[in-house]
């Protein structure tokens, strides 16, 4: 009876453990997709040793509900303690702005992830909810186009010219572009190889240029490409990569551009 009774006097002194979120971090970003990283802290008022069974969340964006999770993975809390938890959220960007098509013309969305830890032992019975609302950038990918070629220097020998680049950023946040690994096309030839660094400051809803030059023998050319530079307009296209840096980290973007140019002379 003693024993019972002390029991039931220790069950009614245990507090349910607090919940407050460290941080939110955006990890694994690119133009596709970006995770972010929830970190929680669990602290445990209580001066013995308390466990969690894993716990559930729905994750909603501009109000809809966008995905849902359930993990079972055991959370040991220190008596008089903290305990700390991960939860990442992948979001991808395709499957967002088609679910929720307002999304994709806006320069923020608004989130939140809520939920509940799931509670054992000692804890069992106490319910321990969760919940963080905020905004996160709704990344778009960045528009490239080819502007035209243009005749720099001209002999019997070679051709001088130089291919130019647009870049129309329409997100919140600039970016360098800090290296451009390139392969020019023209008429169906390759005509140059390159790699390029500190290539252009590309500012927030903004727009940029790259110049790259191209330097072609005459005589060895083939006649598609000599009658091409000759005319008015050729078929281009530049395949590559380019390393974007930007204030969340840096991402590569995959070029493969390919359009019928203007010559300039």
């Amino acid at each position: 009876m003693v024993t019972l009774l002390g029991c039931a006097a220790v069950k009614e002194m245990i507090k349910p453990p607090k919940v407050s979120f460290e941080s939110v971090n955006l990890t694994n970003f690119s133009f596709n997709q970006v995770t972010l990283d929830f970190v929680l802290s669990i602290h445990n008022p209580n001066p013995i040793g308390a466990s969690l069974s894993g716990y559930d969340y729905v994750f909603s964006v501009e109000g809809n509900e966008f995905f849902k999770g359930d993990e079972t993975q055991a959370i040991t809390l220190p008596a008089s303690g903290n305990g700390q938890m991960h939860i990442p959220v992948t979001i991808q960007f395709k499957e967002l702005y088609s679910l929720i098509k307002t999304t994709e013309n806006q320069d923020t969305v608004g989130y939140k992830i809520s939920g509940h830890f799931q509670p054992a032992g000692i804890l069992a019975g106490f319910n321990v909810p969760f919940s963080k609302s905020g905004n996160l950038p709704a990344i778009k990918r960045p528009k490239i186009s080819l502007s035209g070629l243009k005749v720099k220097g001209l002999s019997l020998a070679k051709v001088d010219l130089e291919l130019g680049i647009n870049v129309d950023n329409p997100n919140i946040f600039g970016f360098d572009m800090s290296k451009l690994d390139y392969r020019i096309i023209i008429a169906g030839q390759e005509v140059a190889t390159g790699l390029a660094d500190q290539v252009a400051q590309v500012p927030k809803k903004g727009k940029g240029s790259i110049t790259l030059p191209i330097s072609l023998s005459l005589i060895g050319a083939a006649s598609a490409v000599r009658s091409a530079i000759a005319g008015q307009a050729v078929d281009c296209a530049v395949n590559g990569s380019t390393d974007l840096s930007t204030q969340f980290g840096q991402v590569r973007l995959p070029l493969d551009l390919k359009q019928n140019v203007k010559i300039l002379r």
